[in-house]
């Protein structure tokens, strides 16, 4: 829910835990019990230690931005250099085997290795030297063109950096026991934050994994910072942002707020086009020749709204003129049942309105006069005022040094 769909949504609830507790059901079965990494109980044994876990979050952050800038810059330096798209394949898996001769472990999904430093027998240097060899190994194999995922390799870049910063706690307070393990647990959970932008996900895996609430605290001091630097400096996850490389932008859970929070009158033509209900056709002819939007708002004597006048209104007189003459007015044309729009209402409102009518424009009308008209609503206008909306807060934000999104 947090991942695919950017939101958390109560309609899709339902089935998403159907398929989730029936996948639960059939694994536990299948393995009977078995479990993929193997777990210390969790022990918080210094307050102190929650800058250590602040610190290691904005670090795992900054590891998520240079995973996706070598997955995502690398085909644009094959392209550069004109590399053939045959040979890419061929030359990542050169640089992965050569990193893999010295540096076995970032072969593979790599939880052998996480493993290893859950149970705290990962070296400070090992460790530290294996983040990066990751990042290149992950970066060269999926940049390259071929299979791969991202998640194994956050949890596997995460429990390294864990193990890093385990081993300066110890250095800090030399009585601490199993700390290598404990911040690698809680460094897994802040990389697939950063990556994947869904810290509630990430949480969760690892509060399931330990079954310990203690361990919510250090996870939320973590996970919240890898997630801000991530989207403060770039704004998208990896799977966002592989979408956007090929120019699909998916469409946000919050995108409907945005519409919410834009009014009316704010973005509604002032210069109105009436027309009087006595107006006759051969003028209505004229106006309609010189007005670079040929729909009008027909009002009656007092000023008030009667009905609108489209060109879809007049097809008819165009295909029997002989039922009309020039004498005949806007009233016998026009079209009575009128659905308008409120100034102080939402452009939510007003999309949903255009959604489900073909109409080409709505009659804004004022706020407790319900048949005075104040402007009219063009829906290219709110298409256009809700891609400005977006463009601004696209500006607004840094500019992204991972990835350069490709224009439709």
């Amino acid at each position: 829910m947090e991942i695919l769909l950017l939101e958390l949504e109560a309609a899709y609830l339902s089935n998403i835990v159907i398929a989730a507790v029936t996948g639960t059901l059939v694994s536990r079965y299948c393995w009977q019990g078995a479990a993929v990494f193997h777990i210390p109980p969790f022990v918080m044994q210094q307050p102190a230690e929650l800058l250590l876990y602040l610190a290691m979050g904005l670090t795992c952050g900054f590891f998520s931005l240079v995973l996706m800038a070598v997955v995502f810059g690398l085909p644009r330096l094959y392209e550069r250099y004109n590399v053939p798209i045959w040979l890419t394949p061929a030359l990542g898996g050169l640089v992965v085997g050569c990193l893999g001769l010295v540096w076995p472990q970032v072969l593979g999904l790599g939880y052998v290795t996480i493993n290893e430093a859950l149970g705290n027998n990962i070296p400070l240097a090992l460790a530290a030297a294996l983040v990066l060899v990751k990042i290149l190994a992950t970066g060269f194999s999926i940049g390259s063109g071929m299979s791969g995922g991202i998640f194994a390799p956050s949890l596997f870049i995460g429990a390294m950096t864990g193990a890093v910063f385990g081993h300066i706690a110890q250095f800090i307070w030399p009585a601490l026991s199993n700390s290598t393990a404990y911040f690698s647990l809680i460094g897994m959970g802040a990389m697939v934050s950063g990556t994947t932008l869904a810290p509630i996900t990430a949480i969760m895996t690892i509060f399931e994994l330990t079954y310990n609430y203690e361990v919510i605290l250090p996870l939320m001091v973590a996970c919240i910072p890898s997630l801000l630097v991530v989207k403060i400096l770039h704004g998208y996850s990896v799977y966002e942002t592989n979408l956007l490389r090929r120019g699909i932008n998916i469409v946000r859970g919050h995108d409907v707020n945005r519409l919410r929070s834009m009014v009316v009158k704010n973005y509604m033509c002032r210069e109105l086009q009436l027309l009087t209900v006595d107006t006759p056709l051969c003028r209505i002819g004229e106006l309609m020749e010189q007005s670079s939007f040929p729909h009008f708002v027909v009002v009656d004597r007092y000023q008030e709204l009667a009905g609108v006048l489209t060109l879809r209104d007049m097809r008819h007189r165009l295909t029997h003129p002989e039922q009309f003459s020039d004498a005949t007015q806007a009233a016998a044309l026009m079209q009575k049942e009128v659905v308008t729009v409120t100034e102080d209402e939402d452009l939510e409102t007003a999309f949903h309105l255009f959604a489900g009518n073909e109409f080409s424009f709505l009659p804004v009308v004022a706020k407790g006069a319900p048949r005075r008209v104040v402007g009219y609503l063009k829906k290219s206008d709110l298409v256009a005022a809700y891609d400005q909306q977006i463009l601004k807060e696209r500006i607004l934000q840094p500019l992204s040094w991972v990835c350069p999104i490709k224009k439709r």
